[in-house]
C-alpha cells in the first residue's frame, strides 16, 4: 500500500497527508523539500512519511488510500519476475544496541528474529544488543565487533589446493557487513538523578557518540547504516515494573534524544528510523499494548518495529541494493542444480562468485 509523504521542511504536512501532526517516520535528508515527489514514489529527496498515515499502514491492513481519480491504465505486457541468482556468500545484517535490539532475539516474534527469518538464506541477521548499554560505552567495541565480521582477505602469496575454492570468486562476492542498525538512547535518556542515574549520557554526548559510531562504520566498509530512534515511555507502567513511586524516565526526556539522533541523520544523510513518532501516534489502547513494561517491546510491539524495518528495507531507495527481493540466494536452490553435471554448475559458482540467470540481466 502507498503511504502518503510529507515534507518536514517547516514541519508542515504536504497535501496528501492525513494529519496534522508533524511528520517523521523516516527521512532521506537532502536540505529542502523542492524536489519532493507527490506521487508516492520514495526518491533520494527529502522525504517524510506522516507518523499517523505510516502506523495506519502498518498495523491496519484494510487500510486504503484513495488515488486520485485516472483513466484506468492501457494494458502492459507481462514482465518477467527478476531472479537474483545464488553466490558463494551471504551479507551480513548486523543491530546493535541496548536490551531493545537484545530481547529482539526473544523467541521467534522478536523484532531481529523476524528480520532474520524475512531474510532467511540471503542475509545473516546478528544481534549485537546489550541490556543495559549506553553510547558511551557502545562506541569502545563497535569497531572491534565489525572486524570480527568483515571477511578476511588472504596474505600476498597465499594459495589454496581445494578444488571448490577460487580466490576470484571470493574476491567477486564477498559482502561482509552490509546493513549496520544502531539504536541507542533509551539508557542515555534516564535521569541522571535516579537509580540507574549512572546510565545517563547528556544528549550532546550522545549525538557525538553516535556520530562517532557512524563514522567507524563507513571506516570499516558498512555501506547502509541506519539510525532508529529511542521509543517513548509509559511512565506509569515502568515505575510500577520498578517498584518505584516515580519513573526514572520520562518520554519528555527521551523527546531530546529523539531530535538528537534525527538532527545527526539530516547532517550525515542518514535513513533515519522514527520509532518514537510511530508509537507516539498510537491510539491511546495501541500505544498501551506497544509495550508490557513501559519501556521494551511487546509481541505486538515487536511486530510493529518489524513491519516499520521491513518497509523501510523493501521500498527506501537508501536500501535498494540489500532489499530482500534483489539478494542472491547463499548457495543455489535445488532446482538450479545441473544434475545431471553438478560439477558444472559449481564451477560456475566458484569462478564468477555470482550467478544471474541470463534472463534477469
Amino acid at each position: 500500500m502507498a503511504v502518503p509523504l510529507c515534507c518536514n521542511s517547516q514541519h508542515k504536512p504536504a497535501s496528501s497527508c492525513e494529519s496534522q501532526i508533524m511528520p517523521s517516520l523516516c527521512c532521506w535528508s537532502m536540505p529542502t523539500h523542492s524536489s519532493l515527489q507527490r506521487d508516492n514514489k520514495l526518491s533520494d529527496t527529502y522525504i517524510l512519511s506522516c507518523a499517523t498515515c505510516t502506523a495506519r499502514s502498518l498495523l491496519d491492513a484494510n487500510a486504503t488510500v484513495k488515488p486520485a481519480a485516472s483513466p484506468p491504465p492501457a494494458a502492459q505486457p507481462q514482465q518477467q519476475a527478476y531472479n537474483p541468482g545464488y553466490a558463494i556468500s551471504r551479507p551480513s545484517f548486523v543491530c546493535f544496541g541496548d536490551s531493545i535490539t537484545e530481547f529482539g532475539y526473544n523467541g521467534p516474534s522478536g523484532w531481529v528474529s523476524l528480520l532474520s527469518q524475512y531474510y532467511s538464506r540471503k542475509a545473516d541477521v546478528i544481534n549485537r544488543g546489550m541490556a543495559g548499554w549506553n553510547t558511551r560505552w557502545a562506541k569502545q567495541v563497535l569497531q572491534a565487533s565489525l572486524q570480527q565480521l568483515m571477511p578476511q582477505q588472504p596474505s600476498n602469496g597465499s594459495s589454496s589446493s581445494s578444488t571448490n575454492s577460487s580466490s576470484s570468486g571470493s574476491e567477486l562476492w564477498s559482502p561482509g557487513v552490509q546493513l549496520l542498525t544502531i539504536w541507542f538512547g533509551a539508557n542515555d535518556a534516564v535521569s541522571p538523578t535516579g537509580k540507574d542515574g549512572y546510565l545517563s549520557v547528556p544528549v550532546d554526548e550522545y549525538k557525538s557518540n553516535l556520530a562517532n559510531m557512524v563514522s567507524t562504520a563507513r571506516d570499516a566498509g558498512v555501506p547502509n547504516i541506519l539510525l532508529i530512534t529511542p521509543p517513548p515511555v509509559n511512565e506509569t507502567a515502568w515505575a510500577k515494573v520498578q517498584g518505584r513511586n516515580v519513573s526514572d524516565r520520562s518520554t519528555s526526556q527521551v523527546r531530546k534524544y529523539v531530535a538528537a539522533a534525527k538532527a545527526l541523520a539530516t547532517e550525515l544523510k542518514l535513513p533515519v528510523l522514527d520509532i518514537f513518532a510511530l508509537v507516539s501516534a498510537l491510539p491511546a489502547e495501541e500505544r498501551a499494548a506497544w509495550s508490557d513494561d513501559g519501556l521494551h517491546p511487546s509481541a505486538s510491539g515487536q511486530a510493529m518495529v518489524f513491519r516499520a524495518l521491513r518497509e523501510a528495507l523493501d521500498n527506501w531507495n537508501a536500501f535498494a541494493g540489500i532489499r530482500q527481493s534483489s539478494l542472491p540466494l547463499h548457495w543455489p536452490a535445488y532446482n538450479q542444480v545441473d544434475y545431471q553435471d553438478p560439477q558444472k554448475t559449481f564451477d560456475e559458482l566458484f569462478e564468477k562468485g555470482r550467478v544471474v540467470p541470463e534472463t534477469s540481466q
